[in-house]
C-alpha cells in the first residue's frame, strides 16, 4: 500500500511527460502550449488532491496521538497522587517516631553526660 503512494504519482507523471513529448512531436507550437497548460492544470489538480491527502493523514496522526497520550497522563497523574500519598504515610509514621526517639536518646545522653561529668 505505501509503495502505492510513490509508484503511481511517478508512474502518471512518466506517462504526462511522454505524451507531451509524442504531442510536440505532431503538433504545431500552438498545439504544444495546450497540451502543456493542460499538464499544468493536471499536475495542479493532483497537488492539491496530495494536499487534502497530507491534512488528512496529519489530522488522524494528531487524533492518535492524542488518544495515545492522554490515558498515559492519567496513569502518571495517578501514580504521582498514589507517591505522594505514600510518601506523606511514610513522614508521618515511621519518620516522626524516629526522630523523637532519636531526639530522646540525644537527651537522655545529653542529661547522663551532665549527671557523671567529672569534676575538675
Amino acid at each position: 500500500m505505501r509503495g502505492l503512494i510513490f509508484v503511481v504519482p511517478l508512474l502518471a507523471l512518466v506517462v504526462i511527460v511522454a505524451g507531451v513529448a509524442v504531442l510536440a512531436s505532431l503538433l504545431p507550437l500552438q498545439g504544444v502550449r495546450d497540451v502543456a497548460i493542460v499538464v499544468l492544470a493536471a499536475l495542479w489538480v493532483l497537488n492539491g488532491i496530495v494536499l487534502l491527502m497530507s491534512i488528512m493523514v496529519l489530522t488522524w496522526v494528531v487524533l492518535v496521538i492524542k488518544d495515545g497520550v492522554v490515558p498515559v497522563l492519567e496513569k502518571a497523574t495517578s501514580t504521582l497522587d498514589t507517591v505522594q500519598g505514600t510518601a506523606q504515610f511514610l513522614g508521618e509514621s515511621v519518620v516522626n517516631p524516629v526522630v523523637k526517639a532519636a531526639s530522646a536518646v540525644a537527651w537522655v545522653r545529653g542529661a547522663a553526660r551532665r549527671i557523671f561529668r567529672k569534676r575538675r
